[in-house]
Parts: C-alpha cells; sequence; structure tokens
C-alpha cells in the first residue's frame, strides 16, 4: 500500500477498506480509458440558421403585407459543430419602401441601407449562390433552423407572394427550434430566443431585433443543443 502512495493510518479493517476503494478506482479508470463514445450521426450535413426582419407597423399584426428587408443566415457543418460560413444582405420592399419609424426603431436598420439594397429577387438568387458554395441545388443535405414558424411560414410566403414566385423547394421544411428546444430540455413551456438563451446560462449578444445578431444567438443555441447530442430533424412542414 506504501508503494501504491496510500496511507497507513489505522487498523487492519481501514486498510481494507482503503486498499479495495483504491482497486475499484483504478478499474474504472480503466474501463473508462477503453470505453467507446458513441458519436451522434446529424440527418442533415449543414444546419441554416435564419432569422429576417420584415416591414412591420405598430399593432400591425398577423395582416400586415409584412416584406423582408433583413436576409441573415448562418451555416453550421453538423460534424464539426463549427460555423461555416455567414449571409448578410438588406432587402429592398417593393410594396412599402418607405419604412415606418416603428421598424426602423425596432430593427435599427435606416432608410438608406434599404434604398441601397437589391430586391429580395436578387438578394435570394444571391443567398443560392452562396449555399451552392456548400450543396447542390436544392439543397437536400441542408436543413433550415428558425426561432418559431414565423420566419418561413409567414415571411417568406408573403414576400414570395409579393415577388410573384414560387416557395423555393427548400423552405419547404425545417426545424422550429422553440418546438425542438421544449422537447429536448423537456421544460413545461415554450421559451422564446432570451429563454432558451437563459435556460442555457448564455446572455443575448448584440442587439436585439438586429437579424444578424439574432441569427448569431440562436446559432450559439444550436451549437449547444448539438454538442449536447440532440438530434436536428426536421418538425414543421407547409
Amino acid at each position: 500500500m506504501a508503494k501504491l502512495g496510500l496511507s497507513l493510518k489505522g487498523n487492519k479493517d481501514d486498510l481494507k477498506k482503503r486498499y479495495k476503494k483504491y482497486i475499484k478506482k483504478q478499474e474504472e479508470k480503466e474501463k473508462n480509458k477503453h470505453k467507446q463514445v458513441e458519436k451522434i450521426i446529424q440527418p442533415y450535413k449543414y444546419y441554416c440558421i435564419i432569422d429576417y426582419e420584415a416591414t412591420c407597423d405598430v399593432d400591425g399584426g398577423f395582416d400586415y403585407p409584412n416584406e423582408i428587408i433583413e436576409f441573415p443566415a448562418i451555416l453550421v457543418r453538423s460534424y464539426t459543430n463549427e460555423i461555416e460560413s455567414e449571409f448578410h444582405e438588406y432587402v429592398k420592399p417593393t410594396n412599402n419602401p418607405i419604412l415606418t419609424d416603428y421598424c426602423k426603431k425596432l430593427t435599427g436598420i435606416t432608410q438608406e441601407q434599404i434604398d441601397n439594397a437589391d430586391v429580395f429577387t436578387v438578394v435570394l438568387e444571391k443567398f443560392e449562390k452562396w449555399l451552392g458554395n456548400y450543396s447542390t441545388y436544392p439543397f437536400n443535405n441542408i436543413c433550415f433552423v428558425t426561432d418559431g414558424p414565423w420566419d418561413i411560414r409567414d415571411f417568406i410566403r408573403k414576400q414570395c407572394e409579393f415577388s410573384n414566385i414560387n416557395r423555393p423547394p427548400y423552405f419547404h421544411h425545417w426545424i422550429n427550434l422553440r418546438a425542438l428546444f421544449k422537447c429536448f430540455y423537456k421544460t413545461r413551456e415554450w421559451k422564446n430566443l432570451n429563454g432558451m438563451l437563459s435556460h442555457l446560462n448564455m446572455t443575448f449578444e448584440g442587439h436585439e431585433h438586429c437579424g444578424l445578431d439574432d441569427t448569431r444567438n440562436i446559432t450559439r443555441i444550436v451549437q449547444c443543443m448539438l454538442k449536447a447530442s440532440c438530434i436536428f430533424k426536421k418538425n414543421i412542414s407547409v
């Protein structure tokens, strides 16, 4: 026991207990050394996190004719859990090209930024070209992730109608992060972006309702959940 660095204090029974405890600890170490850690294989190679900002007004409600004015996206490689690339463009609205004071204050987007931006169809082409660096249209190995259902179900749907284009096929299935978060962490209530961050002992970084900052914070949550071995399967189809 002395050679093992164990104390020789106590009676015979104490020494036996100490030695048995030492042996058990060594056996656990050996077992853990050779233990195979199962690697979680995600259903998709990439996860693309998006969070749009759109035209709005005080008490606009669901029927407000929202047009996308900020188009951010962050691509995360699933098996490394690292950010592959970022995409960011402002978008010029065509139906209501003048932003309301409420919209400018909420999003921090200026009229000048919008006036100098491309229309949605051009930005969408840029977005697809960016995604084309990592996948092939219609990007079947990429799944989109949003904070709630609104960005695709409402904003993309309305915008495609305004732009007189069909909704791209890759925007028919995606992951509602709030629903996945509630299921994975077994929370009693639905949590918004700040609620999910708080649950994970994180705080919001940047400016809320800035599309790119919102997207970066959502990405932090996605990376945390991927690290925790959450399986990211699509949970919305429309």
